[in-house]
């Protein structure tokens, strides 16, 4: 009964966090300054599928006691931007989901002049592309 009482009280939270370790554990730091670290062999996150750098959707709840139970870990939405061209690459600029929305714009480089990308086609000055990445 006391269980269900706090599990009511506690305020369920979504973010985007980035993966600081990866492999038998996954470790990660919360915008709320708490680190969470989920052990690969707990039957609930065998099939979680991360490493370091990677961003990951974590879903949570946090107690009265800031007691932090996490609930769902998946892969954030997909990234989209416009492409701009210039003679030596082709980018695509950003905010990492896994920080602030003030903060500054990262630019990823989709192709690069002299790298073999193994792209089929280069993206097009104002092409719209869907990709992920890790950071």
């Amino acid at each position: 009964m006391e269980d269900e009482k706090n599990e009511r009280k506690a305020m369920e939270k979504k973010e985007t966090v980035l993966i600081s370790k990866g492999y038998s554990t996954v470790e990660t730091l919360l915008k709320c300054d708490k680190k969470i670290e989920l052990d690969l062999s707990d039957e609930k996150w065998e099939d979680l599928r991360c490493e370091t750098g990677d961003e990951m959707e974590c879903t949570y709840t946090i107690d009265q006691n800031n007691t932090i139970t996490v609930k769902k870990m998946k892969l954030p939405k997909l990234y989209s931007g416009k492409v701009c061209v210039s003679s030596k690459e082709s980018t695509v600029e950003v905010v990492p989901f896994s920080t602030c929305s003030s903060e500054k714009r990262e630019k990823v480089v989709l192709w690069k002049v002299g790298r073999d990308q193994g792209m089929k086609e280069q993206p097009r000055e104002g092409d719209t592309v869907d990709f992920d990445c890790n950071l």
